[in-house]
């Protein structure tokens, strides 16, 4: 019998994790947690303010049998899973690497010309560089040692639109990371 309660417990398997992997876990059980967390992870003052809105949205609208692995317009991933009905989220982390040329276009399609390609690479290079795979492990692994006898979730992945433009070149960047390291 497991006497520790339930988020307790995440916050020691939360702590190991994130230690080992470089990576931010955080619960988000309030509106105040969740705008704390977006304005915590935005990149430019003038970026889009209704970030908070548009992730307790997505909060309330996911199952809390799934974990959702999200992209977001500026290329940076979480991972969101729930724990006891608290939204939790792992990252935000960038599995690619972006050249100069790369980020000017992603600028751009963000509104941000005038931001230099290379504040937007500095940002981008202060979240860990975590493959996909390796983050939805590590949230399974939470999982498995919180819910030994739950089966695994279901994943479902939602990006923003424009990354459906970079999805013919992933497969020549995806281990970018893998090579680094």
């Amino acid at each position: 019998m497991n006497i520790m309660p339930l988020m307790d417990q995440f916050e020691l398997v939360s702590n190991f994790a994130g230690e080992l992997y470089h990576v931010e876990i955080t619960a988000l059980p309030t509106p105040d947690h969740i705008r704390e967390f977006c304005v915590r992870h935005t990149f430019q003052p003038s970026q889009d303010k209704s970030a908070a809105a548009r992730m307790a949205r997505m909060i309330s609208s996911v199952s809390h049998e799934t974990i959702l692995h999200m992209i977001d317009s500026f290329r940076l991933h979480k991972i969101l899973f729930f724990l006891g009905g608290i939204p939790v989220v792992l990252g935000p982390f960038c599995p690619l690497l972006f050249s100069q040329r790369e980020a000017e276009i992603i600028l751009t399609e963000n509104g941000m010309e005038g931001v230099p390609a290379m504040e937007y690479l500095s940002y981008i290079a202060s979240y860990p560089p975590l493959p996909e795979k390796s983050a939805v492990s590590i949230v399974r692994a939470i999982l498995h040692s919180l819910y030994p006898n739950e089966d695994d979730r279901p994943v479902e992945n939602i990006a923003a639109k424009t990354i459906e433009a970079e999805k013919d070149d992933r497969e020549r960047r995806d281990n970018y990371v893998l090579r680094l390291e």
